[in-house]
């Protein structure tokens, strides 16, 4: 095998994990392709194109670029028949699987007619004993689709969503780079933040790490914070999936509830805030912001706002990633603080690990 073949089949494989905008011309008039990209899911929930939370120019400059990019142009409009168009809907019983407009979707009545009879003209793909079969399952099987296992759920959509075009997950790395020219050209192009680390989160340990409601507000788009300012990439939403894809995700990792409020204790916080400073402290200011104070020296990395850290990952998270960070994301620029013995260098709390951190806890929760 010569050294250009494995690269060859990466990059096969990565375009056939992509959908083709060579016809996005001839797909979409132009005002229909823009209010596509504004609102994905507005005619189809559970469409699999992400709601990137695009701005109106953004999405009249997108679409423009995009039918400015597309190899086949708009097509002429038809003069089609529309009276003709109807009977063909009803002699093929398009209703079956489709409902038109302002009408409700019907279940299906007779298997023998339709995209599953023997005689119809619709080329499906598939021979006559796949239809039998699929014929069978939905007259007999259809309590199945009722049932769901948010597990199950999960790790479906996260393969079909392909997360992984940017996020790594256990042993499966990211696509991104194998878009390393485009990464590049939009690095130049946001000179303010292209030269900051670009890595996303991976997702392995997302479940246990965020709490079901913070995941929840993500996939649904609702999240009022950005945790991650200067990432280029632009974490997208799926509402539809949103409830489901987070307690599934919870799940994977034991998260079985709703995290309770925090017991605040008022002594711990002023400790908490002295370990984040730099001033006989952990000096986490000088990577992080916190709330509105920005952090002081973060040139080539930075840090997630500390103000929303406690809130929105799990307790038992937040202490597991403050005593080893490396050995939870081997690829973080975050150092470790705390040796073996769970012992730090810093005197408060008879250099206590656990009490040290739970009181970096107090204090990042009561921020307001």
């Amino acid at each position: 095998m010569s050294k250009s073949q494995p690269r060859q089949q990466h990059q096969d494989a990565v375009s056939a994990e992509r959908t083709s905008l060579t016809h996005v011309a001839a797909k979409f008039k132009f005002t229909a392709l823009r209010d596509y990209l504004l609102e994905p899911e507005a005619n189809y929930k559970w469409t699999k194109m992400p709601n990137f939370k695009l701005n109106a120019k953004e999405a009249l400059d997108l679409a423009s670029y995009l039918y400015q990019a597309s190899a086949v142009k708009a097509l002429p409009t038809s003069q089609g028949d529309a009276t003709i168009g109807q009977t063909l809907y009803n002699q093929n019983y398009c209703a079956n699987c489709h409902s038109p407009a302002q009408q409700p979707k019907v279940a299906i009545q007779n298997f023998n007619v339709g995209c599953l009879s023997r005689n119809t003209h619709i080329d499906l793909h598939m021979q006559n004993r796949q239809k039998w079969q699929m014929s069978a399952f939905l007259q007999q099987e259809m309590m199945t689709f009722s049932r769901v296992a948010t597990h199950e759920f999960a790790e479906r959509q996260i393969n079909q969503l392909q997360c992984s075009s940017c996020h790594v997950r256990d042993d499966k790395p990211s696509s991104w780079a194998s878009n390393v020219s485009s990464v590049q050209d939009l690095k130049i192009t946001h000179k303010d933040k292209g030269h900051l680390d670009q890595t996303r989160p991976p997702l392995t340990y997302t479940g246990e790490k965020l709490t079901p409601e913070t995941i929840g507000d993500y996939l649904a788009g609702d999240l009022r914070y950005q945790t991650r300012d200067w990432l280029l990439a632009k974490m997208p939403a799926f509402p539809a999936r949103a409830e489901l894809l987070s307690a599934g995700m919870a799940l994977q990792h034991g998260q079985y509830a709703q995290q309770e409020n925090l017991a605040v204790n008022l002594q711990l916080i002023p400790e908490g805030e002295k370990l984040v400073s730099a001033m006989g402290g952990f000096s986490c200011v000088i990577c992080h912001d916190i709330g509105a104070q920005k952090a002081t020296a973060a040139f080539e990395v930075q840090g997630v706002n500390l103000k929303y850290s406690a809130k929105r990952l799990t307790p038992d998270y937040f202490l597991r990633w403050m005593l080893d960070p490396i050995h939870i994301d081997p690829t973080t620029k975050m150092p470790k603080y705390f040796d073996d013995q769970e012992k730090s260098a810093m005197p408060v709390f008879d250099h206590n690990a656990s009490k040290q951190i739970e009181a970096i806890h107090q204090y990042l929760y009561s921020i307001e």
